[in-house]
């Protein structure tokens, strides 16, 4: 049965249930320390990109904040898509952010996915999306009257055999198997919904 106060295993709570694992909030100001080793900044389950919402005491949401990565030492890049500075490409408004901590070249890298459709564009799901080896020549591809063909193709620095009968198509096997830039196959497909919110992932790979 679910823990109603404070003093079970901190497994027995829901990750984020703060309050039910270390207690209300008990007055106008609060200061606290708390240990908690089912939290974490790394992993699928990290907390970098969510956020914390704080509870009136009938249950409903009174203040939320988003829970970012702030120290100096992390290297964030971001991919920006604004159909109107390139007629070419796909209808598609947004950002997909990149960070990792700088000293740690091998650690998680934690992926914040905000698009959604451009103006007059309908909404749609399931999309595959994937690192490209080239930054985009968009005047050429305009010009040519292809689609983002400038990028080349998929991220593969350690030549994974993506025809092999193995290669792994959903996510679930060792980052390894994948290519790097197989982001669809390792993490899952994304929604372009604007009413669906922000996707955050964190990769391994």
């Amino acid at each position: 049965e679910y823990p109603s106060a404070p003093g079970a295993a901190l497994g027995a709570y829901e990750a984020g249930d703060l309050s039910g694992k270390f207690g209300k909030l008990t007055s106008a100001t609060w200061s606290a320390t708390y240990e908690d080793a089912t939290l974490s900044l790394f992993g699928a389950a990290s907390v970098v990109g969510r956020s914390v919402v704080v509870h009136a005491p009938d249950g409903s949401r009174k203040a939320c904040a988003s829970l970012v990565l702030t120290s100096a030492a992390v290297v964030t890049t971001v991919a920006y898509f604004d159909s109107a500075s390139d007629p070419d490409n796909f209808a598609v408004s947004g950002r997909v952010f990149f960070s990792q901590a700088a000293d740690d070249a091998a650690g998680d890298v934690s992926i914040l996915v905000d698009v959604g459709p451009a103006s007059g564009a309908d909404a749609s799901a399931a999309h595959n999306w994937h690192v490209h080896v080239n930054a985009l020549d968009v005047a050429a591809d305009v010009a040519a009257g292809t689609l983002c063909a400038s990028a080349g193709g998929h991220l593969n620095p350690t030549g994974v055999d993506v025809s092999a009968a193995e290669y792994p198509k959903v996510p679930g096997s060792a980052a390894h198997l994948y290519e790097v830039g197989d982001l669809a196959s390792r993490l899952g497909t994304v929604d372009v919904d604007a009413a669906a919110g922000k996707v955050f992932f964190t990769d391994s790979g």
